[in-house]
């Protein structure tokens, strides 16, 4: 990440990156920590019904995401050719429909928790735990997608660091109230899911009043809805909501193919191995997200050495971080997997199963990198390419057919022929990227 000929540069890579890392990894222990409690105070069934929960909590984020990105991609550019009108104009349409859509959401999570539970995989008694969480989180659906936005456009303004203390804020409230709920209260897994919602309203009140005080370029508006930069925030968007959607689609894959071959007991072991996977695409997307708004400005401003020094350097640091990971799961991952149960067997399988995913989690960085460069320099069809090959082309007929075809002691090893897959064609899609622009110089 270091470089002696840009070292302004890389000191303002660093004030990016690092809130956006935290405030990321803030957001995955919104998920771990209910894994942390759920494991502990009430058990496996209760941690399998988490992990359940976990695709539709990501589909919401998929829609979130995919509309903050684009606006925030709109922004950047718009700010680097100096016309804050239109950065304002995006993130006030942003805005409005981005509470419509989360209110409706959290109304459907409400009043069809059971039925969603069904879709996402859950049988027998997991169908009730699995619908008490998604009721009792998805209902604060409203802060929970606005804490981003919010987070988001407060570090494009300008403030990265109240961006990170933000979403910290929520986080730690969050870890406060799991313990409350499930250990003195006794509530269950309903405690689990009010403690994550509650925790997104304290990162809401915090992060809003950056523009209610004024402190950047941005300013609230009259919500009025512009279909034009709608359409324009969704075809930038889109992308990012297809590479949301891979955790969730993985997921949702390694439910039903684990369920089927372990039982609950396989299944409560991935969801194990589902938490570090939360936190290895939080630091990657994190470190994707933090050069994004530097990207997209030196796009803006037409510096394009500038622009390329930034995704390099990106890139570099989430490979380099990534494997950092990895590695020290593989010194430390049986007593981490400690803190969510006691049981050694399911830590033993947690573990076997780690040694292949954490495999496909280090090529999934670079891929979450490609994608995110494409996307800040407004290169819609690469991004998208990336985007539905790694979330539905390659991910689900991989890691669904690995064990058909290979057996099923190679169940785990699915992830890795797909981000595989993914890899070599982002390299591609930059390559001739890189020609083009060489031939049109």
């Amino acid at each position: 990440m270091s470089d002696t000929k840009h070292p302004s540069k890389t000191k303002e890579l660093i004030r990016y990156v690092l809130p956006s890392v935290g405030s990321m990894m803030f957001y995955s222990l919104y998920v771990v920590v209910d894994g942390i409690f759920v494991g502990r105070g009430i058990g496996e069934t209760a941690l399998g019904a988490v992990n359940l929960a976990t695709p539709a909590l990501g589909f919401l984020s998929a829609i979130a995401f995919m509309l903050i990105m684009g606006a925030a991609t709109i922004a950047s550019i718009s700010f680097g050719r100096g016309d804050k009108s239109r950065a304002n104009d995006v993130f006030s349409n942003c805005l409005l429909v981005i509470g419509v859509l989360s209110i409706i959401f959290s109304m459907v999570a409400l009043f069809f928790a059971e039925q969603l539970a069904i879709v996402c995989g859950a049988k027998g008694e997991l169908i009730g735990e699995t619908a008490t969480y998604m009721r009792s989180y998805l209902g604060f659906g409203f802060f929970f997608v606005l804490s981003f936005l919010f987070s988001t456009f407060v570090r494009n303004d300008g403030n990265p660091a109240l961006a990170f203390w933000g979403m910290a804020s929520g986080t730690i409230l969050n870890i406060f109230l799991d313990w409350l709920f499930i250990y003195p209260l006794q509530m269950g897994i309903l405690g689990a899911g009010l403690a994550s919602g509650l925790g997104t309203v304290l990162s809401f009140s915090i992060l809003v009043f950056h523009f209610i005080l004024k402190r950047g370029e941005l300013r609230f508006q009259r919500p009025r809805y512009n279909g034009a930069l709608m359409k324009e925030t969704l075809k930038r968007g889109f992308p990012e909501f297809v590479t949301q959607m891979c955790n969730p689609v993985l997921t949702y894959c390694y439910n039903i193919i684990v369920l089927r071959i372990h039982g609950e007991f396989g299944l409560a072991a991935f969801a194990m191995i589902g938490y570090l996977l939360y936190v290895f695409m939080a630091m990657s997307s994190g470190i994707a997200q933090g050069v994004q708004p530097l990207i997209s400005r030196r796009f803006g401003q037409s510096k394009h050495k500038e622009e390329r020094f930034f995704f390099r350097a990106g890139l570099v640091t989430n490979i380099c971080v990534s494997a950092l990971l990895y590695f020290i799961t593989l010194l430390a991952g049986k007593t981490v997997y400690t803190i969510f149960s006691p049981d050694p067997a399911l830590i033993d399988m947690a573990y076997h199963g780690t040694l292949y995913i954490g495999v496909g989690m280090v090529l999934s960085a670079v891929n979450i990198s490609f994608s995110g460069y494409f996307l800040a320099t407004q290169r819609t069809k690469q991004a998208l390419i990336v985007a539905i090959c790694r979330a539905f082309v390659f991910t689900a007929p991989i890691i669904l057919l690995t064990p058909v075809i290979l057996g099923n002691e190679a169940v785990w090893s699915g992830m890795i022929g797909s981000e595989l897959c993914v890899a070599i064609l982002a390299v591609f899609l930059y390559i001739k990227l890189r020609r083009k622009d060489k031939s049109k110089a």
